[in-house]
């Protein structure tokens, strides 16, 4: 069982290109190690729930899945399950659908964020490689709640958004390859045993902020939990559901969350809005080639019934839908190629 006033309390964050990092960190955790350690790897909701396993091969510790309202145990690893998130509470794992974070869940940040409020100094958070930048805001939590940051080395990620971004808004204690975190681990474990650090005073707003949050991510509703009353309106809305969008600011890290719950940082919002854009956009050409399909198959029948005159303005308001649609297609194609050469 957990001991609550010295236990090391580990989380670790990685999404594209982050498994390697992630396999070379377990396997290099040195068995003595004593700290409760947790894992969000970003996975689509489809993915088989074998993260554990996978770990577990290279791993001198214990590696399980994370299970609903489960004691923490220490010298232990868990690792996030597909479509949940992992929050950390009085103890114990919570397992939860609340809404996505960043577009994804399991989020980072969200428990990141938890870890931050339940554990304070004894947390230590760590981001691997990956794109954009879920687990900024939770690696600001673990900081202002005197926890210490530690970031795979920018020049070691294959996607080093994570990174860059994690660095970019908060100060960073280590920056270390991936293959020499896990010693980190062992040595910042037992740094914190010794109940040697101090706790930084958190103000009340802060510690409302983030139960408002965390009750977000354990499913609570949103908007009678007051999303509005922590931030400013924005005239932008959720890309997941469309819902009005309440700003917040975190330092110098500017996060969105909606009435519903989805929470955003202004580069997963765009990703999100931009995704809109090209969802409609194609809709919009498949409602094109679908007129120009049944223009022309009527102009087919009254040709054959004699009326040529009318078949002929048919097939040409056919021939305009088919220029108008491959305008849009060249679009969207050329939207495609700008992402890839970004």
């Amino acid at each position: 069982m957990l001991n609550d006033e010295k236990q090391a309390i580990i989380v670790i964050g990685a999404s594209a290109g982050g498994m390697t990092p992630l396999l070379n960190l377990i396997e290099n955790i040195p068995e003595d190690c004593r700290a409760s350690i947790f894992v969000v790897q970003h996975m689509p909701s489809y993915a088989e729930n074998n993260l554990d396993q996978i770990l577990g091969y290279r791993s001198k510790l214990p590696v399980l899945n994370a299970k609903h309202d489960v004691t923490i145990c220490p010298g232990t690893i868990y690792t996030a399950v597909p479509d949940h998130h992992l929050i950390l509470e009085g103890g114990k794992m919570l397992v939860t659908k609340g809404p996505k974070e960043n577009h994804w869940r399991p989020s980072v940040d969200a428990l990141f964020r938890s870890a931050a409020y339940s554990y304070r100094q004894r947390v230590v958070g760590i981001i691997l490689s990956g794109a954009l930048n879920d687990g900024t805001s939770g690696l600001w939590n673990i900081k202002h709640f005197s926890g210490t940051s530690v970031i795979q080395s920018r020049e070691d990620a294959v996607f080093d958004g994570m990174p860059v971004s994690a660095a970019m808004y908060n100060e960073i204690d280590y920056e270390l390859p991936g293959d020499q975190i896990g010693q980190l681990i062992g040595s910042l474990s037992k740094q914190i045993t010794s109940g040697k650090q101090s706790t930084i005073p958190v103000t009340a707003g802060r510690k409302n902020f983030v139960e408002f949050e965390l009750g977000v991510a354990k499913g609570e509703n949103a908007l009678k939990k007051g999303v509005i009353t922590y931030g400013k309106f924005s005239p932008l809305t959720c890309p997941e559901c469309h819902g009005a969008l309440t700003e917040y600011a975190e330092g110098k890290l500017k996060r969105f969350r909606c009435h519903t719950g989805h929470a955003h940082t202004a580069d997963s919002l765009l990703v999100g809005i931009n995704n809109n854009i090209e969802a409609s956009t194609w809709e919009v050409m498949r409602g094109m080639e679908e007129g120009q399909l049944l223009l022309g198959h009527m102009a087919d029948i009254l040709e054959t019934e004699g009326h040529a005159k009318i078949a002929g303005k048919y097939r040409d308001n056919a021939n305009s839908l088919s220029r108008r649609s491959k305008i849009i297609k060249s679009t969207i194609m050329e939207s495609q190629e700008l992402e890839l050469e970004n």
